[in-house]
């Protein structure tokens, strides 16, 4: 069963996440910060990261970057979660490395869409 990491500091859109994914059989941990999600990374083999763009310890994008850099999520698909939605946000998510950006509030069905797609090609 693949895991699923979402990062996000709003226990709600964590919450809603991890509803709208349920029906696919998926492994979901969260973390509210970056330095959750690093420790969490460390601890268990992911294979998708939800990455919000505003965390309150660091930059979504500066934690994508620092996921990256660790040898077993190198090649980890990594989709990116914004409040914000601008297209300055989504051209960065991509500079950075990211295999999707997804503006909130988001469709579940355009959610699952994206996941499923990041898996099948990550």
């Amino acid at each position: 069963m693949p895991t699923v990491l979402i990062v996000d500091d709003h226990q709600v859109v964590r919450r809603v996440v991890r509803h709208a994914l349920q029906p696919l059989a998926l492994d979901v941990i969260e973390a509210e910060d970056g330095h959750a999600a690093l420790a969490l990374a460390a601890s268990y083999s992911v294979d998708l990261v939800l990455v919000d763009t505003n965390l309150p310890d660091q930059d979504g994008f500066s934690l994508l970057q620092r996921l990256k850099e660790l040898p077993h999520l190198a090649a980890v698909p990594m989709i990116m979660l914004s409040s914000s939605g601008g297209n300055d946000e989504e051209m960065r998510a991509w500079e950075a490395g990211a295999a999707g950006f997804l503006s909130k509030p988001f469709h579940t069905q355009t959610l699952r869409e994206a996941v499923l797609h990041a898996l099948s090609t990550g």
